[in-house]
């Protein structure tokens, strides 16, 4: 009693539920784009919830730590001023190459070792151990980098 019409008309059926199920995509992550200033402002937040972050800023590397600093005048700030202005601590350990490669050409340029590049750099907030320059070791917000992503249209 094995009907072929209804067996061949319940294998389109499950054929077309698989391939429907499998057009669904996952949604995509959302990147909430934002400056050095407002991550420092919002961080704890951020940090506490792993929010997946577009920050756009100046990045200098201080001794072995990656940073991102609001401007370039809050680079020469930090160059001559005993007091560093604020700024965000970048992990680039999972970083895409492509932003490593930036950064590396960057560190090793004479002029922008000095006062920075503008970056923007997507990743997720998270929280950090750093040692300031007492050598005590506090935790704060930081971004563990995923990639560059496009600046804004609005200069930072």
């Amino acid at each position: 009693m094995n009907n072929p019409s209804v067996n061949r008309r319940l294998l389109q059926s499950a054929l077309l539920a698989a391939s429907v199920a499998g057009a669904a995509s996952p949604v995509p992550k959302t990147y909430q784009p934002m400056g050095v200033l407002d991550f420092i402002i919002d961080g704890p937040t951020l940090a506490a919830r792993g929010a997946s972050v577009d920050v756009y800023g100046t990045y200098v590397r201080e001794g072995a730590v990656d940073v991102l600093y609001a401007d370039t005048t809050a680079v020469a700030r930090a160059r001559t001023w005993p007091q560093a202005p604020p700024h965000v601590v970048v992990i680039t350990d999972s970083a895409s190459r492509g932003l490593r490669a930036k950064l590396i050409a960057c560190q090793t340029d004479p002029m922008t070792a000095q006062i920075g590049c503008k970056v923007a750099v997507r990743g997720h907030a998270a929280t950090c151990e750093v040692t300031s320059a007492t050598a005590v070791p506090r935790r704060e917000p930081c971004i563990e980098a995923e990639s560059e992503t496009p600046a804004p249209d609005q200069t930072f």
